[in-house]
């Protein structure tokens, strides 16, 4: 019994090649854009969010945006290129599938070119080179399947309208150098369908690229612009009130006492003094002092609020040293409150 030939050990074909030669530099590309892109956002600090919150609300979103189109772009791209990546070489009965539900004319001779564009070059375009003597990768394992049944079994089989006995040396060899040729061209299909789908997911990455790693700059750029390059955010933070303060409070209008919780009728009556008790400077912790009718409480909501810290009152200054002088009596020395003067009588005679 003749036993095809074992198709273990198969050369390595020119799309597989180029198949790996796409995916390698998809690969390199890859690795370049997330290199740069992982020096670009170590330079930054996300803590510098905090500015444009004491800056403007509309610089904190755009802020954001500009991070979030930057992340939408590197996800494009890193999906793009895991596409690449992962693009596999399809089976051959995968093919053959495709190629029947596409050849209206099966099993006569295929008189147009398929509709698909993979079945278009490998079948059409690609015909000669791949295909040989028949024009249908279906064709293909159907002699394919044919020829290794034949050797397996010694049945008689008609490939290409010529009969084979495999009983016969001669028809032996031939069936098994048809078998291997064969074997050859479904590898050689099977890998051109491979090269095919990655070259179109590669083309795909290259055009994306084109816009996506700009934009991606563009999106980091501006957030670097916008959380501490823009002249409007270089804004010192706030000192935080750690010992209570003395302050000054204008109330400018009665929306401002309302958000403040404070009686509409405070407006007249301020300036109102107060302490500031915690918080920062410019947006403190409030508890105002019972005057004019306006009742102490804490303030709610101080951003409204015209707050002016009262300089401490200063201390005396301490005289300056000096040596101490010879005491010389004074009217405050004598206990009884009146010193005795110094006696002047002169000794009489004895």
């Amino acid at each position: 019994m003749a036993t095809p030939p074992d198709p273990s050990s198969r050369p390595t074909t020119q799309d597989a090649t180029a198949t790996a030669d796409l995916k390698s530099t998809a690969k390199w590309l890859l690795g370049a854009s997330a290199s740069s892109a992982a020096v670009l956002v170590a330079g930054l600090q996300l803590g510098n969010l905090e500015a444009l919150g004491n800056a403007d609300v509309l610089y904190g979103a755009a802020a954001l945006a500009s991070v979030a189109i930057a992340l939408a772009a590197a996800t494009t791209l890193l999906f793009l290129a895991a596409r690449v990546l992962s693009t596999s070489r399809p089976a051959i009965s995968q093919l053959q599938r495709e190629d029947i539900d596409d050849n209206g004319a099966r099993p006569g001779k295929r008189m147009n070119p398929p509709d698909d564009p993979r079945l278009r070059e490998l079948v059409w375009e690609r015909g000669p080179e791949l295909l040989g003597e028949r024009d249908s990768i279906w064709k293909i394992v159907e002699d394919h399947e044919s020829a290794a049944a034949a050797l397996s079994s010694s049945n008689t089989v008609v490939i290409l309208e010529k009969r084979y006995r495999p009983s016969r040396p001669a028809d032996a060899e031939a069936l098994r150098n048809i078998f291997k040729d064969l074997d050859r061209r479904i590898q050689e299909i099977c890998d051109a369908a491979g090269y095919i789908a990655t070259r179109e997911h590669y083309k795909d990455l290259k055009q994306h690229m084109c816009w996506l790693l700009p934009l991606f700059g563009i999106g980091i750029l501006s957030f670097a612009w916008l959380t501490f390059l823009y002249p409007p955010l270089f804004l010192s933070p706030s000192a935080k009130v750690t010992t209570p303060i003395q302050v000054e409070i204008t109330v400018p209008s009665d929306a401002a006492a309302s958000r403040a919780g404070l009686p509409a009728g405070c407006v007249k009556k301020t300036p109102l003094k107060g302490v500031a008790v915690g918080g920062k400077l410019d947006s403190p912790i409030l508890v105002t002092r019972s005057e004019n009718g306006c009742p102490a409480r804490r303030v709610k909501n101080s951003k409204d609020l015209i707050t002016v810290p009262l300089s401490a009152p200063s201390a005396p200054a301490a005289s300056p040293s000096r040596p101490c002088d010879t005491h010389k009596p004074h009217l405050h020395d004598h206990p009884g409150g009146s010193p005795t003067p110094p006696s002047t009588a002169r000794p009489g005679p004895e």
